[in-house]
Order: C-alpha cells, then structure tokens, then sequence
C-alpha cells in the first residue's frame, strides 16, 4: 500500500507538466515528497520555489528539514541560518538551527540557539532536552542536569530526559541516584531497548556483568538489529569469561555497523581468550584503523606480540596504549604481564595490586572519587553520548514521517 503523501505526490506531478512554474502547487508537491521520504525530489524543489518566489525563511526551514532528514547536518545548519537571519526573533527557527548544529557536531555553537528558542517562548519538554544534550556535548555538564532536571519537572516520566539525567549521574559516580532514576525509567518504560541498555551500562560500571546481561536480553528481544546492545553484550560476556558468546556478539554487531570501533575491539578480546592471535590481531587492527585512540587495542597487540615472545613489539604496543589511558584494566594487566616475562615481579605484583584495588573498590560502591572520574571518562560513557546524536537522527526522520519537524 502507498504511503498517502507518495500517492498525492504522484498525482501532483501530473499537474505539474501543465503549469510548471505553479508556485503553490510546487509547494505542495515538495511537502508530499517530504513526508513520504523522497528528501532528493523535495529538496530540487525546494530549491526552484527559491529561485522562482525568493528564499522566504518558511521556504529555508524546509530546505533544511529536508536536508536533515537525509543527514546532511551541516549543510541544514547552513541553510537554517540564512533562515535566522531574516527572522531572528522566530523561536522555532532557532530550535531548528540548533538541532541542526548538535546533530552536525557543533554542540557549542548549538547551545545559544537553542537557548534563544526557550528565551523566545518555546520551553516544552522536548526544546529543553535537546538543549540538555547540547549542553552535555558540549562539556557543560552541570548546566545540563539543570535543564534535564527542568525536562523532568515538566514531565515526571519523560524517557528521554530520564535517560540523560541518569547519564549524567553515572558520569559524576553518583551511582545511588542512577540506580533509582534508572528503576524509575524501566518501571515507566519497560519496552525501551535504550533504558534496559543504559541500566546495564550502569551494571557492568559496577562489575556485576551477570545482571547486565539480564538487561540486555530483555533490550536485544526489543531491538535485535542495534548494534549497541550486541557490543554491550559481547563486553558483559567478556567480563564473565564466556569467550564464545562474546564473539557471536560482537561478530554481529560488526556486521550491523562496519564503522563501530567497539565491535572489533570486543571481536579481538573474544578471539584472544580463545587463543586465536592471528584473529585477533586482525580485529584489533580494525579497531584501530577505526579509531587510533583505542588503548585496549593496543594492550591486545602488546599481549599478542608478548606470547610470541616479541617483548620489543610488545613493549611498543605497551607505551602506545599507556599514552591513551594508563589507568585501563587491560593495560594494567598487559603491563604486569610484560613486567614478569622481563624478570620484574616487584613491578608485576605492584601492577595487580593496582588492578584488583581498582576493581575492589569498584565493587564496594564507588567510594574513590579518582576511580569515578575514570570510569566517566571510559569508553562505555563515551558510547553513551554517541548513542544521542544517532537517537536524535531517528527521532527526526521519524517527526518527518508523521509531519512536523
């Protein structure tokens, strides 16, 4: 069956090749082909209304609304900004502008737009969360939980202010508060694969990989094809020394998303515990390729080069890794490992001593600020930020779908 707008554009085309320069039919043919998601016809639209009537900022707002629902980002930025320019004081303009400008990266410019749309009157939930995230993104964490907290004030139960509110929580190892504001979120959510997923990022944090798994089950029977949860997964396994499950799971995720870094990684440790160096190797290259700033990677190919007895090569692999993160329980103990192949029980026993204290205290609740800091700077959080601008993608193509920005 049709999608209505698709079947209205068809027949508008018709019409079209008898006046085409009719401006108010071009309208509406463009908006048809919006919302039934031919964004490549709408925009050549879009465009020949501009240079037929003038670029109006109505007529910009949906250029760039049609540029963002195919994930062109920067250039809708551009775009909304000529929009702003001929109608400053126009609050869902400067929302838009922001929009635009978190998705395209550039969190702080976003932040005074989206901060002038709430001054000019658009204060509802989802104005407010979104510039929660920006503000987030851009590294003003405490000025974001004061807006998600208004986020909530206005709606107790609100997803994805919760989410956020939690994230930022467990980025400031305020484990206790997550933990409530997280149960909260499930009990009002219970078929958000984001809020199961998010509730075993908190686990794992707190090294209880058996209960994360509990959650992600729950949240892959909801989203089998998010790579996310898989990658979690494949983590959660790991932790618990299942190395076959971990590798089905990352092996799937890496199939979903080539780009993702963290699947590879999880491929490597997996392939690692079943001691297939060469497969290993391989994905911990990928990761790396992916992203060079992965400091397990490189404490992989340390422990890679070690077994063969390379200690130069491992030592290398080593300093790479020390430099991204020397406080990484990987590279913790590929340090200690290469300390005792070397002859240096003194430093390996100092090294595992680092490692099971860090791990302890872990356990016990957080009770070292330094650890909390740590973690809020891991991977695993870094993924969380990550997870936003790619839900704030959905979330727009789907408005589109349903008709409105």
């Amino acid at each position: 069956m049709l999608n209505p707008h698709t079947e209205r554009a068809t027949q508008l085309e018709g019409f079209l090749k008898l006046d085409p320069d009719n401006a108010a039919l071009l309208g509406e043919l463009a908006e048809c082909h919006h919302r039934g998601g031919n964004q490549e016809r709408a925009l050549e639209i879009y465009e020949r209304l501009g240079a037929l009537a003038g670029e109006t900022p109505a007529l910009l707002n949906a250029r760039g609304s049609a540029l963002l629902a195919m994930g062109r980002w920067g250039e809708a930025a551009e775009v909304l900004k000529k929009a702003v320019a001929a109608d400053a004081a126009a609050a869902p303009l400067r929302f838009n502008l922001g929009y635009a400008q978190l998705g395209a990266g550039a969190a702080k410019e976003a932040v005074p737009n989206l901060s002038r749309a709430v001054e000019l009157g658009l204060a509802d939930p989802r104005t407010r969360y979104v510039l929660a995230v920006a503000l987030e993104e851009a590294g003003e964490a405490d000025k974001a939980e004061r807006e998600v907290a208004r986020v909530i004030e206005l709606e107790p139960l609100h997803h994805d202010g919760l989410t956020l509110a939690a994230h930022l929580q467990i980025a400031k190892g305020r484990i206790a508060e997550a933990r409530a504001t997280l149960e909260r979120l499930v009990e009002a959510h219970p078929s958000s694969p984001n809020a199961l997923w998010l509730r075993a990022q908190l686990e794992m944090l707190n090294f209880d990989a058996a209960r994360a798994l509990e959650y992600l089950r729950r949240a892959e029977a909801l989203a089998p094809q998010d790579a996310d949860i898989l990658i979690a997964q494949a983590q959660a396994n790991l932790m618990l020394q299942r190395a076959g499950p971990a590798r089905r799971a990352a092996a799937r995720a890496a199939e979903l998303d080539a780009e993702e870094p963290a699947a590879r990684l999880a491929l490597g440790w997996a392939h690692l515990f079943e001691n297939q160096p060469a497969q290993a190797e391989r994905a911990f290259g990928e990761a790396l390729r992916l992203d060079p700033e992965q400091a397990d990677a490189e404490a992989g190919l340390a422990l890679i080069a070690l077994a063969a007895n390379d200690q130069a090569r491992s030592r290398e692999a080593l300093q790479r890794a020390k430099r991204i993160d020397p406080a990484s329980p990987a590279v913790l103990l590929t340090e200690g490992a290469l300390a005792q192949k070397q002859g240096h029980p003194e430093v390996a026993k100092r090294v595992l001593e680092e490692l099971l204290s860090a791990n302890s205290l872990g356990q016990r609740g957080w009770t070292n600020r330094e650890l909390m800091e740590r973690h809020a700077r891991s991977p695993t959080l870094r993924r969380v930020a990550g997870k936003w601008t790619r839900y704030l993608q959905r979330e727009h193509r789907e408005r589109v779908r349903k008709g409105g920005l």
